[in-house]
């Protein structure tokens, strides 16, 4: 029997031997019978201290070095009696143990978020920084918390704190993230380079500034970070995948093509990167070779976008191709992509407008408005690009479809179409000069864009 053992059984009554023998069981990480012992003492003293102290300390240490238990209710029990503990007596206070606090709530955050947990981790990650409002970590979690909630402004200010009290390269990294959701890609491209710097091997925070690079339009930038990604780290297909979107809007198509083979060696397969490397061919104008990747694509993955749920890019993308190439089974396609989301799904807008015209063109008018009326009953009118929807249905004139354009690459799209709603009424010139508007004001990788360019050669 131990020195602390025979104290106990010379006084059961006394809380002091309770606490001797539980810091003794504690010290032996005998860790469920000393916070037994030092609940008994609790219950013959309630406003001891120490007792509370130390059961604070052995449902912590209860938890394990390995931590395999850290979301066990110990967590929130060692919290409060350790809060108690300093209610009673502040000088009990312990840098060292609100720093172990702050560390298990942190490795709980974690634990939620990789189990979809949000609004727990959040909660968890809430407590570290009250425990230690100096442990960097906690920032860091709470940022990536706030950014899968889209509440990229208060991700930005815990990453600033995490950045103050430790500046590595993940903390800028994410940081960037951040600040590239806000558009605000200038700031993360600084981020992005201070990372860049503090891990000179690292591949993430290189094509992370590529990411923003291309946001911004400056491909041969992004282009030249992708590189640098894959320069440190050769089986980063990510990389691979963002220098091929660049390269594509470079027009550098058989060096994208190249890419999207390499992501396709890497990755295996996926729906994205062979929809996109059908994009390249058809911007490289092998219209024979797109529509082949899209019927694979639509006979590979049975039109299911990962995780789940149908896609309608493919035979978007199959529109596109036979609406420039003037076939009538743009009608279809497009049909097809509608089908496959639904009216309210990211695609389904765009795929009327390319059927409407797919079938003007194939002089089926009166299936041309069809589109045009079933978009205005069954679509989202608050989306872009419903006002061209409208503007297409005499609604509105063009001038108030172009005021309700938000931004450049708007106002491109709507031109592409007043385009195509110019060519169809023989007003060719007019045509012309819109399409001319897409191309020099739109973006590179946009379908309008595309069309605009096909539809300038046709008329040439």
């Amino acid at each position: 029997m131990t020195e602390a053992d025979e104290a106990w059984r010379d006084d059961p009554t006394d809380a002091a031997g309770f606490i001797r023998r539980g810091d003794a069981r504690s010290d032996e990480e005998r860790y469920d019978e000393a916070a037994a012992d030092y609940t008994e003492a609790i219950r013959l003293e309630p406003a001891n201290a120490e007792a509370f102290f130390g059961r604070a300390r052995a449902r912590y240490g209860g938890l394990g070095d390995a931590r395999a238990r850290y979301d066990d209710s110990d967590l929130e029990k060692s919290a409060a009696d350790y809060d108690e503990a300093i209610r009673i007596n502040p000088a009990l206070a312990s840098p060292s143990f609100r720093r172990g606090l702050a560390e298990a709530f942190t490795r709980r955050c974690s634990r939620r978020y990789y189990d979809r947990e949000y609004v727990d981790a959040l909660a968890a990650v809430d407590e570290a920084v009250r425990w230690d409002p100096g442990y960097e970590h906690a920032y860091y979690w709470r940022g990536i918390v706030w950014s899968w909630f889209e509440e990229y402004e208060r991700a930005v200010r815990d990453y600033d704190d995490a950045v103050r009290l430790a500046p590595r390269a993940t903390n800028y990294e994410h940081r960037g993230r951040a600040w590239s959701a806000l558009r605000e890609y200038d700031r993360a491209i600084a981020d992005f380079g201070e990372a860049m710097w503090l891990d000179p091997e690292g591949p993430s925070a290189c094509r992370s500034r590529g990411d923003a690079w291309s946001a911004k339009r400056e491909y041969e930038r992004a282009v030249a970070d992708y590189t640098e990604a894959i320069r440190r780290k050769p089986t980063d297909y990510f990389a691979y995948e963002g220098r091929g979107v660049a390269r594509s809007a470079l027009k550098l198509y058989d060096r994208a093509i190249a890419d999207f083979d390499e992501v396709v060696r890497l990755n295996a397969d996926s729906c994205t990167t062979s929809c996109r490397r059908g994009d390249a061919w058809r911007g490289a104008r092998e219209y024979g070779l797109a529509l082949a990747e899209y019927d694979r694509v639509i006979a590979d993955y049975s039109v299911a976008k990962p995780p789940n749920g149908p896609w309608a890019w493919p035979y978007l993308s199959k529109a596109v191709v036979r609406l420039v190439q003037g076939r009538a089974e743009a009608v279809a396609d497009a049909r097809a992509a509608i089908e496959a989301e639904g009216w309210r799904g990211e695609h389904a807008l765009r795929a009327a407008l390319v059927g409407g015209f797919g079938a003007r063109r194939a002089g089926m008018g009166d299936e041309g408005r069809r589109f045009l009326d079933e978009a205005a009953e069954h679509a989202d009118a608050s989306a872009w690009p419903f006002p061209i929807v409208r503007f297409l249905r005499r609604e509105i004139d063009e001038p108030a479809l172009l005021a309700l354009a938000a931004d450049r690459d708007e106002r491109a799209e709507a031109s592409c179409w007043l385009g195509y709603d110019h060519l169809f009424e023989g007003r060719g010139e007019e045509a012309r000069e819109d399409f001319r508007r897409v191309v020099g004001h739109g973006s590179p990788l946009a379908l309008e864009t595309f069309l605009a360019e096909a539809e300038l050669e046709r008329l040439d």
